[in-house]
């Protein structure tokens, strides 16, 4: 839950407020504003599940930063806390931020 509230707050939010601005701006009825800000919520959440998955899974190439750069900072993403339920290991580190020597490189595995 806390993931979700912190990605909606950081990326899915600006989706979100703008799709439903559009939608007042085109005079549109409060159900259909409603819609469009639901629409670029899970927009938003969607858009941004997906470039935590690529963190992991794309060279720094690719993405133009350095792969695990979440990790680096002390996040956990959805990728990580979805491998919790299978490498429970993962806890410990993610309340630590990842700060113990070779963290990082473990979580990334």
């Amino acid at each position: 839950a806390h993931y979700l509230d912190k990605t909606y707050k950081k990326t899915a939010s600006l989706l979100a407020n703008s799709s439903k601005a559009v939608a007042i701006l085109g005079n549109a009825d409060e159900e259909t504003s409603e819609s469009a800000f639901q629409y670029g919520r899970h927009l938003g959440l969607a858009f941004q599940l997906v470039d935590d998955l690529l963190d992991f899974v794309s060279s720094s190439d690719t993405m133009g930063k350095p792969t695990a750069a979440d990790l680096k900072l002390g996040l956990a993403t959805a990728p990580v806390l979805f491998a919790t339920q299978d490498y429970p290991e993962l806890n410990a580190m993610i309340v630590r931020r990842f700060q113990e020597q070779g963290d990082v490189e473990r979580a990334f595995e």
